[in-house]
């Protein structure tokens, strides 16, 4: 549950866009989901707090234990098996947690190798391009905006880096987004720190509207 003082935060729509995976997903999944995508909202809340150093911050040792619950929840709730095969989960679930993942190896638990989000980058395309999950893009246009964005940050294959762009030119046109600003808004609705990610988001922008010329 957020807290009042989650609320009045700068960040308190971090995480909202979230709610419509309960009309997307079983039950059971959508709740194991919310739940992940909570833990990550309110440690980024948490340690926005910390880095700007407001009063009601959290001390340091409170907030590597939140970044640790936080992380361990993530990573139990892992839709793969060992060989990477997702264990019954539908592809949108997949989609969201891979997206999830490569949000908190940005921000949550920051690593220096490629290989992670190469491979999330794979897998988050994969599923986007199931029809179970390209036949609904209608019902969750910017849920899915969120899942692309982090997917095409992630990857570092050109030619996939292409089909992201694709994928990100048709969604912006779709909402009707002009600007990185207007990108940013849609995703600071679900996952996402300004101060670790606007370059990566400002770049995408910037790839986006060199591969689409009508783009300003």
């Amino acid at each position: 549950m957020i807290t009042t003082s989650e609320q009045d935060h700068l960040h308190s729509n971090l995480g909202t866009g979230f709610s419509e995976i309960s009309k997307l997903l079983k039950p059971q999944d959508s709740s194991q989901l919310l739940s992940v995508v909570t833990r990550l909202s309110r440690y980024t809340l948490a340690m926005d707090d910390y880095v700007a150093a407001r009063l009601d911050a959290p001390p340091l040792n409170r907030l590597a234990n939140q970044r640790d619950a936080t992380q361990h929840a993530l990573m139990s709730s892992c839709p793969w098996t060992s060989d990477f095969k997702s264990e019954a989960k539908s592809p949108l679930h997949v989609a969201i947690w891979s997206a999830a993942t490569v949000y908190s190896l940005l921000v949550v638990f920051p690593i220096p190798v490629a290989d992670p989000f190469a491979r999330l980058g794979q897998e988050i395309r994969l599923q986007l391009s199931d029809p179970m999950v390209y036949n609904r893009w209608h019902e969750a246009d910017k849920l899915l905006l969120w899942i692309t964005s982090m997917g095409a940050i992630a990857t570092i294959d050109h030619s996939e880096r292409f089909w992201y762009l694709s994928v990100l030119d048709r969604l912006t046109h779709r909402l009707r987004i002009a600007d990185w600003p207007g990108l940013k808004q849609e995703l600071q609705n679900f996952l996402w720190y300004p101060k670790t990610s606007d370059v990566d988001g400002e770049k995408l922008w910037k790839d986006l509207r060199s591969s689409n010329p009508f783009i300003t």
